[in-house]
């Protein structure tokens, strides 16, 4: 049987009920990436010899990642029986072409969500802390997926929360879903717990042009934004219009910091760095407004080749990074494109739901 186009949900379920062989698995992952056959053979022996096999919420199933090292984020992978994949090609290709149903990445100034609008998949950055091992201000680790199941499944994983497999489907009460609780979190800046959901639906605020004037987003990806909040009001939610522009100071600062990434926090001195702790500590949530989940471009303007990224591109995603609040890029209306959808720390299940709902 040929696994290269099958769902992490359905890969795992196959291995738990003796269906198909992690080794299988593995097998038929070689033959379509050409990833490290000694060590996947290896991962996937020991995944089928374990006795709680039938328990691994991701067993058997292939995870694209720029390095197999040890690292938390890929010890939870293991740990739920996933195998590793070096395939030496940026993460949103694999998945996008089918080959992996996921891929682990850096979305450093948000470079992995605009990469994945650019090939039609879907990624999650979430809210600082969420996942092990946070990377810097403008970095965290994101998962990246065919479908807002798929998302919500290893997402559960990562954060050491299982009930956030189910958030694609109801987000559920109020208090459901914490923050992990990690064994060594010295170095973890714990953001406070998220706005509970809301059963009779999201309160939700479109933003086709969030950039300053002169910065302007491309007509048809404001029209996605539009479109998408059109359809999320049918599915019951209330939307209203968010006509703010972001900040030209905060965009500046942060197009500045992303010509030269590995150095943006001292690029503009000490009014820049002011300006990003105003936008983190309280910039942010007047910005934000009384929304539940904010609905913005994925793209502001058409890709540029691999590896290449638009400054404006950049401005719209990268001040997520900043707050250190979750957003969600996932692929919406004419392709290449997309809508990010952005909320409060805690919010996670918020957007896994929306982004269920858009698919």
């Amino acid at each position: 049987m040929v696994w290269a186009g099958r769902s992490a949900i359905e890969i795992a379920e196959a291995v738990r009920q003796g269906e198909a062989t992690a080794a299988a698995i593995a097998d038929d992952l070689l033959r379509a990436v050409g990833a490290d056959g000694e060590r996947l053979a290896d991962e996937a022996r020991a995944v089928q010899k374990r006795a709680d096999l039938d328990e691994l919420p991701l067993a058997g199933v292939p995870v694209a990642v720029s390095s197999a090292g040890e690292r938390p984020a890929h010890a939870r992978l293991r740990a739920a029986g996933a195998l590793l994949v070096e395939t030496g090609r940026p993460c949103a290709e694999d998945v996008a072409a089918g080959l992996v149903p996921l891929a682990l990445g850096s979305d450093e100034f948000g470079s992995l969500r605009i990469r994945a609008a650019c090939h039609g998949v879907l990624a999650l950055k979430p809210g600082r802390g969420v996942i092990p091992e946070a990377t810097g201000e403008w970095r965290e680790w994101a998962p990246l997926a065919r479908t807002a199941e798929d998302l919500a499944l290893v997402l559960s994983v990562l954060a050491g929360e299982p009930e956030l497999a189910s958030a694609w489907r109801d987000p559920g009460p109020a208090g459901q879903w914490g923050l992990p609780d990690f064994e060594d979190d010295d170095w973890l800046l714990r953001p406070p717990r998220g706005v509970p959901p809301r059963r009779s639906g999201l309160r939700v605020a479109a933003a086709p042009q969030p950039l300053p004037r002169g910065l302007g987003v491309r007509a048809g990806f404001g029209a996605a934004v539009v479109a998408a909040a059109e359809r999320l009001r049918e599915a019951g939610h209330t939307v209203v219009d968010h006509p703010a522009r972001l900040p030209s100071s905060l965009v500046l600062a942060t197009i500045a910091g992303g010509r030269s990434p590995g150095r943006a926090p001292e690029r503009d001195g000490r009014p820049g760095r002011r300006r990003r702790e105003r936008w983190r500590d309280y910039g942010a949530d007047q910005w934000f407004g009384d929304a539940d989940v904010l609905i913005v471009p994925a793209l502001a303007a058409l890709p540029l080749p691999e590896g290449r990224t638009r400054l404006r591109d950049i401005a719209v995603a990268a001040p997520w990074n900043l707050s250190g609040w979750p957003a969600l890029s996932l692929p919406f209306g004419a392709r290449p494109g997309g809508v990010q959808l952005v909320a409060p720390p805690g919010s996670e299940p918020h957007l896994l739901l929306l982004a269920a709902q858009l698919a």
